[in-house]
């Protein structure tokens, strides 16, 4: 039973490794060292699935297993479509030191990019595991593994497709994939932090409401009460006070003391 694992074990991370993966990271590098951009590792969804049934799911290696570490506090977007199932790293305005990713199966499989001066050096290497002569379902599709990243200056040399400032790598089955670039770029001090903004997701929001948000609402809500019924009463009393001043009757003047009032007016005009 334990050679059976073995065997299985064997097989499965030498078919995981680059026959049925996807690995692809499309970056942008600033003139301040900063790094921007997406990683996304994934596994053919028709092998898993197979695999899974078989019983072996157990052995399945995680892809995207050190290619981040938690300090790293990127941000991870589910990938399950018709074809691959993984996770979508992501990233914006980031120390190039990020750039120092490793295969979770294989640890021989790299990329770095650092500073050497006023050059930016760019290496990488992804194992082949020789796949090719494998009896792989007709359905499992070809790996897709391709690094791209835009640099910020003057490319001296590359391996790589070149494409006006950006580089391309792409994997090939049966070869493994060295990747080798050499820019020139002098560094520009950025008077902002690196590091990532603040995320608030969906999830910690309604973690929060549960546990802050209800307790406050019951706490507040005889408050809402009282004051919504204080304000009914109070815009009652001032109607009715408006309405009763309205109709106060005028102060009673006897008619002679009007005719009193225009013979003292005419008298006084006639003088004039």
């Amino acid at each position: 039973m334990k050679k059976l694992k073995a065997i299985a074990l064997t097989l499965i991370a030498s078919i995981t490794l680059t026959g049925c993966v996807q690995l692809t990271a499309d970056l942008q590098i600033n003139r301040s060292d900063r790094v921007s951009g997406q990683v996304t590792a994934a596994i053919s969804k028709d092998l898993l699935n197979q695999l899974r049934i078989a019983g072996l799911g157990d052995f399945i290696p995680d892809v995207d297993r050190n290619l981040f570490s938690p300090e790293s506090r990127v941000t991870e977007t589910e990938v399950n479509n018709s074809t691959w199932e993984g996770i979508r790293f992501g990233f914006e305005n980031r120390d190039l030191s990020l750039l120092n990713l490793s295969d979770g199966s294989n640890p021989e499989s790299f990329l770095r990019v650092y500073r050497q001066g006023d050059l930016l050096i760019t290496e990488g290497l992804i194992i082949d595991q020789g796949t090719e002569d494998l009896d792989l379902p007709a359905s499992v599709p070809e790996p897709d593994i391709w690094i791209r990243i835009d640099y910020p200056g003057v490319i001296e040399s590359t391996n790589g497709q070149q494409i006006g400032s950006t580089v391309e790598w792409r994997y090939e089955p049966g070869q493994n994939l060295v990747m080798q670039a050499t820019v020139r770029s002098q560094l520009i001090e950025s008077s902002e932090p690196a590091g990532p903004p603040l995320v608030v997701s969906e999830d910690y929001l309604d973690e929060l409401f549960e546990d802050i948000g209800e307790p406050i609402l019951r706490f507040l809500a005889p408050v809402f009460t009282f004051l919504s019924i204080w304000g009914v009463l109070s815009l009652g009393v001032i109607i009715f006070s408006v309405v009763r001043h309205s109709r106060k009757p005028g102060q009673y003047r006897p008619p002679e003391e009007f005719e009193s009032l225009n013979r003292d007016l005419f008298d006084k005009d006639k003088d004039e």
